[in-house]
Parts: structure tokens; C-alpha cells; sequence
């Protein structure tokens, strides 16, 4: 489906007297592109937590990469199919003391 479909109506269990519809769906990693306003070819955010991914938007073709890096869509938005090339650290923040 595309990100930006129906994906239901909630009331939230009777916590709204109104159900409302719910759109949108986006993984983290894709909604931080979003939300940093990289939507352009070439525009690359980072992310750094307990795991850190440097993403880059690649536009309207996937990147093929030959250094490990994972081509992936975006997101699905009236019609259009954007790709990304994304490198992904899993262990990156801060270790306990210990």
C-alpha cells in the first residue's frame, strides 16, 4: 500500500468520541528523512542513537552499491516511488559503565 493510504479508523477504544482515520505509515529512519526535509537527490541525513543509519536520496532509480550499503524505497506518496542508499550501524551509543 502506499504510505500515504487508509490504513484504518481508531476511536483509540472509545478515547475519542469521533474515530478518526489513520494515514501514513513510515518507518524511523524514513520518517527522520522526511522530517530533516531531505527529499531531493543527493540531500543525506544522519542519525545517530543506540544505532546510527547515514541515509541518501537517491531519487527515482536505486543506487547499486558495492560497499554494502542497502537500496531501498523510500516511501510511496501520490505515485511516486523514491529510493534511498543507506548505511546502518547497529551498536553506536554509548556503552554502561561497568
Amino acid at each position: 500500500m502506499p504510505s500515504d493510504a487508509l490504513f484504518g479508523v481508531s476511536g483509540f477504544n472509545g478515547t475519542l468520541s469521533n474515530p478518526i482515520p489513520l494515514h501514513a505509515m513510515l518507518g524511523d529512519s524514513r520518517a527522520a528523512l522526511a522530517a530533516r526535509d531531505c527529499l531531493a537527490p543527493r540531500q543525506v541525513k544522519a542519525t545517530y542513537g543506540t544505532g546510527s543509519s547515514v541515509m541518501l536520496m537517491a531519487g527515482d532509480a536505486p543506487i547499486r552499491s558495492t560497499h554494502g550499503l542497502v537500496s531501498s524505497i523510500a516511501w510511496s506518496l501520490e505515485g511516486g516511488l523514491p529510493y534511498v542508499l543507506e548505511g546502518n550501524l547497529r551498536y553506536t551509543g554509548p556503552s554502561s559503565p561497568g
